[in-house]
């Protein structure tokens, strides 16, 4: 999601033909500020004030002004698709305040779902093992085979984001945590070990969390939703990356 929020603050400054090459994506100043709502806060109007003695044809009085041009840009609908749409709102500092839609946080969960374990590269061991990723990543393979269910789409809807209940909201938040890191994580540092620790350690806590409330059989009258075994699938597939890129493990088979 931090991933998609910087590259799409970007992309909205790089089509103005007046402003080229002001910045890079990487460079887009943005962060998580609160998991419920989803809400990140970005200073990019601030960067993109700072440099308007670059742009002669567009007068900016303020970061403010700054941030509401952006918004504008940002919520446009008029981009080639895929575009993810932000609800957001700029102070009176001129930052920005945005919010991805459920539509864009299914988008997101939905890319998390195609993702196999081929595709994520092995980095060198750093440190010890979380013995917890391994129990959750097992634990989910129990709970889809208790739910029998041989084929898991990979699309999720909003809809059935809408549904969900608030331990099942703080894991996914928990999971966009992890992956907002992961799309950052310029290097192995010491900094960025402790990150990961302390990610995993939520990332374990939310889905213990949801785990009690996570009623799944095969049995008519308790049907797995798609959306639950959609999560499942998602948290496994997470736990799986931390410890591979970070741990240089491969999960257990079974418990």
């Amino acid at each position: 999601m931090l991933a998609t929020i910087r590259q799409q603050l970007w992309e909205s400054i790089d089509r103005s033909p007046d402003i080229t090459n002001l910045m890079t994506a990487h460079l887009i100043q943005c962060k998580r500020i609160d998991r419920q709502p989803l809400t990140y806060l970005s200073a990019v109007s601030h960067q993109l004030f700072n440099s308007s003695h670059l742009i002669q044809s567009v007068p900016y009085s303020s970061p403010q002004a700054c941030g509401d041009w952006l918004l504008q840009r940002l919520t446009a609908t008029s981009y080639d698709e895929p575009t993810t749409q932000w609800q957001g709102a700029v102070n009176n500092q001129g930052y920005l305040y945005l919010q991805p839609t459920m539509e864009a946080i299914a988008t997101g969960l939905s890319q998390l779902l195609s993702i196999r374990s081929s595709e994520i590269s092995n980095y060198p061991s750093q440190t010890a093992s979380s013995i917890t990723l391994q129990y959750i990543y097992t634990r989910c393979t129990q709970l889809l085979q208790l739910a029998n269910k041989t084929e898991i789409s990979l699309q999720l809807t909003t809809t059935e984001l809408t549904t969900k209940t608030t331990s099942e909201m703080e894991l996914i938040g928990a999971i966009l945590d992890v992956w907002d890191h992961v799309s950052t994580d310029l290097g192995s540092t010491n900094i960025s070990n402790r990150q990961i620790f302390s990610l995993s350690q939520q990332l374990v806590e939310k889905f213990l969390e949801f785990e009690k409330f996570c009623w799944i059989s095969s049995k008519e009258n308790q049907p797995a939703t798609n959306s639950s075994c959609c999560l499942l699938t998602v948290v496994q597939t997470t736990a799986r990356m931390i410890l591979q890129k970070y741990w240089c493990l491969e999960p257990l088979s079974h418990w």
